[in-house]
């Protein structure tokens, strides 16, 4: 979906303010550097289940959720037991993802995770899942954005390229 496609979708939908050049321009810059199948899954979202035009926040955590499927607590939490079981404290972090080096940061650091019985770390783990979900979302927001959905985490470069709606 092109950019100019997805603010007359937007403009459409009620809001305060009402929609006018400065607001297109507004949602033009942040959406302009989107990857087009990125945009156009967010765009439908919002306009499926929005009762009112989304602010570019909303928008932008709509698209994040089509943006990048990162691993579901289960398997993270499987790999972080890989992890602590394979490696030494001193090596754990050159052998992870980023996202599960910022999951150790939020248990209290690699050193401390090793020293959990099971019972703690499954009692701490889902939430620190969170935060550290949260955490790489927000810090890889506009790269997550930009690539075809599902490509970071992958290694694929996509081509871009525009599609119509």
């Amino acid at each position: 979906m092109t950019t100019e496609n997805a603010l007359n979708l937007l403009a459409t939908m009620p809001g305060k303010p009402d929609w006018n050049t400065d607001i297109a321009g507004l949602y033009s810059l942040h959406l302009a550097d989107w990857h087009p199948e990125t945009r156009r899954k967010a765009i439908l979202e919002a306009t499926a289940t929005c009762q009112f035009r989304p602010t570019i926040a909303d928008l932008r955590e709509i698209a994040l959720r089509f943006a990048e499927p990162l691993p579901p607590a289960g398997a993270m939490r499987q790999e972080l037991s890989r992890v602590i079981t394979f490696y030494p404290p001193i090596e754990r972090a050159r052998n992870s993802s980023a996202l599960l080096s910022d999951l150790a940061d939020e248990l209290g650091g690699w050193r401390e995770i090793g020293m959990l019985d099971t019972e703690e770390l499954d009692r701490r783990f889902p939430s620190a899942y969170q935060r550290a979900r949260a955490e790489y979302l927000s810090r890889n927001a506009s790269k997550l954005l930009s690539v075809e959905p599902g490509n970071l985490l992958t290694g694929k470069t996509p081509q871009p390229k525009e599609l119509t709606l």
